[in-house]
Order: structure tokens, then sequence, then C-alpha cells
């Protein structure tokens, strides 16, 4: 049940290794959530869980010291409504989504620390300004996922993105700016609208290549639909 957690006014913490939450059904969970874990450093046998086909609001923040993974199951939602922290030290803070489901970004955004991984997943973001990596050397990876972007500047300055040969960044009609794109061959960037992604081609004001391909560089990420690409520095 969505208040089994009990009110808006308590907050569930998480401490140690492994801790597990799950939520089943359609629900709207008005509990903060806070962990110094929701999962051990190195597994993914703990976390905040979603099965499958169960559409999940959080309608408070959800705080994660370090490292945090969140699995939605195929045809599930999970929908962070008031905020998702995850990692405020950045040199050991990610989240990991997977499972095969939707995480939904709104109302507030959503900050990591040193990166996010999709795995197999959509990130659906609906608010400007998610801060998904912390710059400098981190990154936002998708791994066969696909990441929408619904509203312009959906990313803080700083981000860098990899894709890899089976994801998508569709833009859906939306301006967005990265710092760096790492797109693998077979990659994509869509958008069924007019939208233009801007690549500022630097870290933290250094010089930076995108790189569009693989290691040998001779192949890159399509760019399909009506996107159009405005860049500063240079490719590789």
């Amino acid at each position: 049940a969505g208040n089994a957690l009990g009110a808006s006014s308590r907050a569930v913490n998480y401490y140690y290794d492994r801790a597990s939450l799950t939520f089943n059904g359609n629900l709207t969970v008005d509990t903060p959530i806070n962990g110094t874990y929701l999962s051990a450093q190195n597994t993914s046998a703990g976390g905040l869980k979603v099965t499958a086909g169960s559409d999940v609001v959080f309608a408070r923040r959800i705080y994660n010291y370090t490292r945090m993974w969140v699995t939605v199951g195929a045809g599930g939602t999970a929908t962070f409504k008031n905020g998702l922290v995850v990692g405020v030290n950045a040199m050991t803070g990610h989240l990991s989504l997977s499972g095969g489901g939707t995480v939904i970004v709104t109302n507030a955004s959503a900050t990591m620390g040193q990166k996010t991984m999709v795995n197999g997943s959509t990130l659906d973001l609906r608010v400007a300004g998610n801060k998904l990596s912390a710059g400098n050397t981190y990154w936002t990876e998708l791994t066969n996922s696909r990441l929408v972007t619904r509203v312009a500047n959906a990313f803080e300055n700083g981000t860098m993105a990899y894709l890899d040969a089976s994801s998508v960044f569709d833009m859906d009609g939306h301006n967005q700016l990265l710092n760096v794109l790492h797109g693998l061959a077979g990659s994509t960037v869509t958008s069924s609208r007019p939208a233009t992604l801007t690549l500022l081609c630097s870290q933290n004001g250094n010089a930076q290549d995108n790189i569009l391909g693989g290691e040998n560089r001779a192949n890159s990420a399509a760019f399909s639909g009506l996107v159009s690409v405005t860049k500063q520095g240079s490719f590789q």
C-alpha cells in the first residue's frame, strides 16, 4: 500500500549492506527514503525495486549517500516527483538503473555524484537541470537503453553521455546541451520534432573532443529525424 511505510513526516533510513525495498502494484509512496547504501558497493543484490508491470510514484525525496541500484521490471514505471539525490560523495556515488522498465524524473531534478548507468531500461527526464554526473571525468552511460528528454535543457552543464551501439537518445523536440557525446556506431540521436543538440566539447572549461564512433573512430552515432547539431571545439 502507498502508506505502508508511514507518514510523510517520517523517513525510512537505510544503513546496511544489501538492504532491499520492493514495491508491487500501482502506488503513491508518500514517505521519504534515505540511505547510506540502498545496495552494497559491488553488488546489485539490494536496492530500490519496482516489480514488472507496477506503476509506483515516489512523492517525497529519495536520498542516498553513495551508490544506489534501482530495478524496475519490464512494463513497470518508477516516477520520482520530489528529487532523486544519489552520491553526495562524487568519487563513490553512482546510480544504476536496470530491469527493462522506465524511470521518470519529474517536478524536481535528479542529482548524481559520479555517474549514471542505464542498462536495458528507459530514463525519461521531464524537468530541467538534471545533474547526471559531476562533470570532470564522470559520465552518463547507456547500454541497450533509451534516454528521453521531454523538456529543454534537461541536463545541467557538465554532462557527458556515452551511448553503446544499441542505445537511443530521443530529444522529443527539445533543445539540449551536452559537454561531450560519445556515440558508438549503431547508436542513434533522434527527434520527431525540430530540436538542436549543442556540444560544448569541453570538460570543466578544458577542450575535449567529441568522439563519434568506436575506438577506431571510423563510424559514428546516427542523427535521425529533425535533429540539428551545433558544436564548439573539435570532433574526432
